[in-house]
């Protein structure tokens, strides 16, 4: 419950045996032969194939979304200047990026949006969160910690159905939604 669904992957159908057989058997006997195959005539993609948007909405839910993705160069989030903090759009998801001020080893990924309206809660590109230092929704001002994205306050909560009544419950179920994430090889990788 709360999680983000994955966007579904479209499955490559599996060749007959026979078939990856007599596929597998070609390449040896080319490779053996040092010849490359070459098509028989040069082929092309019609034009609309480069500039349609529903072919680019296509290859971005079954290319980007579910897998990982390199957002950032690990420099663009330094570990010198911990609590750095930079935005992406991604796929046409808003993305904040993080670097834990107390822990600077750890950088984290959060779709950027208030959980309330859905209003961009950081639009500065980059900057400096200190410890303790909160994202604050310039909507009703709802306000998330930077380095977890936990909802810790609701300026006059008793307009919104279930808080603050419901209590740590309620405001829990309101935390930004975290993205998998990981820095590796130079890069910070999220998976959307």
């Amino acid at each position: 419950k709360g999680r983000r669904r994955r966007a579904e992957r479209p499955r490559m159908p599996r060749l007959p045996h026979a078939t990856e057989r007599e596929l597998v058997g070609r390449v040896m006997a080319l490779l053996r032969a040092g010849e490359p195959q070459m098509e028989p005539a040069a082929t092309t993609l019609p034009a609309d194939r480069y500039h349609d948007a529903g072919v680019l909405q296509r290859e971005i839910r079954h290319v980007l979304w579910g897998s990982p993705s390199p957002l950032a160069h690990a420099s663009a989030l330094p570990r010198a200047r911990a609590g750095s903090y930079i935005t992406h759009d991604a796929a046409g998801l808003p993305v904040v990026l993080h670097r834990d001020a107390r822990e600077p080893d750890r950088v984290r990924a959060y779709l950027n949006v208030c959980r309330h309206r859905g209003t961009r809660l950081v639009t500065q590109p980059r900057g400096t969160k200190r410890a303790g230092a909160r994202w604050v929704c310039p909507y009703h001002g709802w306000q998330y910690k930077a380095a977890s994205g936990q909802l810790t306050r609701v300026p006059d909560g008793y307009g919104f159905e279930g808080l603050p009544e419901d209590g740590a419950v309620a405001m829990a179920a309101r935390n930004l939604t975290r993205l998998r994430c990981v820095e590796r090889h130079g890069f910070v990788w999220v998976a959307l």
